[in-house]
């Protein structure tokens, strides 16, 4: 997870003729959420949120300005994607005012449901980076389908690895 903000540091005014993109686009993540927690734009601001990479041909899931910032400044608006990278762009436009910016969180699952496991043996991870936190909600499940026979051997599973 990470928060994303416009850089000038929180309860500074951003700069007037600011114009920044992130892209947001971890690899091998089942889904990605990405909230609005505060917004406060000056006249003439825009922060806007897409599904894609290329901001021409992204899809726009969220556009704010001054006229609608409070809806989005609640921490109640979110995005949720699976298959594809967020881009945020933020222009702070020429006119003169200050404004506090904008704080966005961010968020990715892993795994979600039951991930079937089959053969004499597997590994089974939660799928975050190694090194890296599992991602927040996450909720993995593994079903370990075995062939019962007359001469099989006992399940065993060993942990390499285990942090709670």
């Amino acid at each position: 997870s990470l928060v994303l903000t416009d850089g000038s540091g929180e309860g500074v005014p951003y700069l007037r003729t600011s114009f920044c993109i992130f892209i947001i686009a971890p690899e091998n993540v089942f889904e990605k959420t990405l909230t609005f927690t505060s917004v406060d734009l000056n006249t003439g601001s825009l922060l806007e949120l897409y599904k894609g990479s290329d901001i021409e041909t992204a899809t726009l899931l969220a556009s704010v300005d001054i006229s609608n910032q409070d809806t989005f400044s609640s921490g109640t608006e979110s995005f949720t994607i699976s298959d594809d990278v967020f881009l945020v762009a933020f222009d702070a436009g020429s006119e003169a005012g200050t404004a506090d910016g904008f704080i966005l969180s961010y968020y990715s699952l892993y795994c979600m449901g039951t991930t079937e496991v089959e053969g004499p043996s597997a590994v089974v991870t939660d799928g975050s980076p190694f090194d890296e936190p599992y991602g927040l909600h996450s909720n993995c499940s593994w079903m370990i389908d075995i062939q019962i026979t007359d001469d099989a051997v006992p399940v065993r599973i060993f942990f390499d690895r285990l942090e709670l």
